[in-house]
């Protein structure tokens, strides 16, 4: 049996390459793994709250069905296998006031003890606030999940739920998410990223992330993927452009596909600019 630890750095639960494809049964049980909660946490979870400690995860099945791209027969199987082996311990909770799972990795604390080379150290702002806050990676919690405990909070709070992007009907984030495939669902998950770093906090709140995807599902899917790719590549968010920008782009990309409006011409950078002209030169040289 090999022996021995190896470095991975929780960030790997997020890249493109680890949610590309449908997830194994192993890929599953590591990403729990790196998803657990980092230290103790409470989370308000509809009229209750809901203690959360280190090494578990609040989570749901449809949640984890749609993260692992596996139905959610699968994904109970999976648990239920882990369970069944002693590697963790399911806790379920239904009712009006918010169901849940919550997921207790066995032997975390034994496997998982504090580093003294700085290993842990690095932590996602929401874990060093002692929240486990998957915002902006289809979120295991609902938008009740944080509830701001000074004036600064609060006020960002209100500032966030009154965004212009008003609330219409149609899917959640998570919902729309999960209509995708996995290419489409990297886009998006890049823009939302991107949205976020217009914050000054680099956090969106989860009611502004379900208004937006809610208003990408009244558009064609080729227009969103257009527009969020646009976005992305000319770095709007760098300039402080949000949500409401994004939705210009994928309008006109709209507009443009139904030919509303003459496509304009690509402009050419300087260095295509200069191959262009070196071209025009050499083909001179070999005229008659």
């Amino acid at each position: 049996m090999m022996t021995g630890w190896i470095r991975v750095h929780r960030a790997l639960s997020e890249h493109q390459i680890w949610l590309r494809e449908p997830f194994t049964m192993a890929q599953a049980w590591v990403d729990l793994l790196m998803r657990a909660n980092y230290h103790n946490s409470k989370i308000l979870r509809g009229n209750r709250w809901v203690e959360i400690e280190r090494g578990q995860l609040l989570t749901s099945i449809l949640v984890l069905s749609s993260r692992w791209k596996r139905d959610r027969k699968t994904v109970r199987a999976w648990l239920a296998a882990f369970a069944s082996d002693g590697m963790l311990d399911i806790e379920t909770a239904h009712g009006a006031d918010g169901g849940y799972t919550l997921l207790t990795i066995q032997n975390y604390e034994k496997f998982q003890r504090q580093a003294t080379d700085g290993l842990d150290n690095g932590l996602p702002n929401a874990l060093r606030d002692g929240r486990d806050d998957d915002l902006l990676h289809a979120s295991d919690h609902t938008v009740d999940d944080y509830v701001p405990t000074s004036k600064e909070q609060v006020k960002k709070g209100k500032k966030e739920a009154a965004s212009p992007t008003g609330s219409v009907p149609g899917p959640s984030l998570d919902q729309y998410l999960a209509t995708l495939d996995t290419e489409a669902q990297v886009v998006v998950r890049q823009t939302v990223a991107a949205i976020a770093a217009t914050r000054k906090g680099g956090k969106v709140a989860q009611k502004v992330l379900d208004d937006i995807a809610r208003r990408f599902a009244r558009f064609p899917l080729a227009a969103v993927l257009s527009g969020c790719r646009i976005y992305c590549t000319r770095d709007c968010a760098g300039q402080g452009k949000r949500e409401h920008y994004l939705l210009g782009i994928i309008r006109n990309q709209v507009a443009e596909r139904n030919g509303d409006v003459p496509s304009q011409p690509a402009t050419k950078t300087r260095g295509q600019q200069l191959i262009d002209r070196a071209a025009a030169v050499v083909a001179e040289g070999n005229g008659p």
